[in-house]
């Protein structure tokens, strides 16, 4: 009897090697011997952003239940952190991260100017950090991103997001209309306007993030953190 010839196995390999196996190559790089997180002059300035909004939101807070702060203060922060949150999630997610329809240029506009109430981040990194969760979830893979960087809209939010949507639209803008339209004192308007208002809406998106990798059914690979959630969705 002919002897069975040995079965060769070849070593496993991880997600990385797997994905730029099965993708095209020229669309992204995946860093090798790299950590997930790398701290840099953005992870501190967002940890320096984080603390201080939280700082004074949680001032506002306080000056709220003290029943320091006018209730139209409140709803201002409620409404602005909603329409922020509602240009998150029809603008950043469905129109230019999924493309899930198509928008004319004003609808466009709309929707990254009540992205931007949000401030997380502009609009290209917004995208680039959710393809990513999506695409190459738990690694540091880079995508293609060359839609993005020919849309005018998203280029001009890009390169201005600092400047002209970041502090203005945060702070500024609902610091103004507290101020000369409700009568706020300027600090409550910074609490609250501004600061509750931005970690209210922050947290929001935050909490489907953390929703979605902690509950929920992993049908298609129980290696990923990232789950199927009817709650989250």
């Amino acid at each position: 009897m002919d002897a069975k010839p040995e079965a060769k196995f070849e070593p496993q390999k991880d997600f990385n090697t797997l994905v730029c196996e099965k993708e095209d190559k020229s669309n992204f790089n995946v860093p090798e011997n790299k950590p997930n997180i790398i701290f840099n002059k953005y992870v501190v300035m967002l940890i320096l952003i984080f603390s201080i909004s939280h700082l004074f939101g949680i001032i506002g807070l306080v000056n709220i239940f003290r029943g320091n702060v006018y209730p139209a203060t409140v709803l201002l922060a409620i409404f602005l952190a909603d329409l922020g949150v509602f240009g998150t999630t029809i603008g950043a997610h469905r129109l230019w991260a999924h493309k899930s329809f198509k928008a004319r240029t004003p609808l466009r506009i709309l929707l990254a100017f009540l992205f931007s109430l949000a401030g997380q981040a502009s609009i290209y990194r917004w995208v680039l950090w959710h393809r990513l969760h999506h695409k190459f979830v738990d690694t540091d893979a880079k995508i293609d991103m060359s839609d993005l960087k020919n849309d005018p809209i998203v280029a001009w939010n890009r390169k201005y997001y600092m400047k002209y949507c970041f502090l203005p639209l945060i702070i500024i803008f609902p610091v103004f209309i507290s101020v000369y339209f409700i009568g706020e004192t300027v600090f409550n308007a910074f609490c609250v306007a501004g600061c509750l208002k931005f970690i209210y809406s922050s947290h929001r998106t935050f909490l489907i993030n953390s929703v979605a990798h902690m509950w929920g059914s992993r049908p298609y690979d129980k290696n990923m953190t990232a789950r199927n959630n009817r709650f989250a969705s």
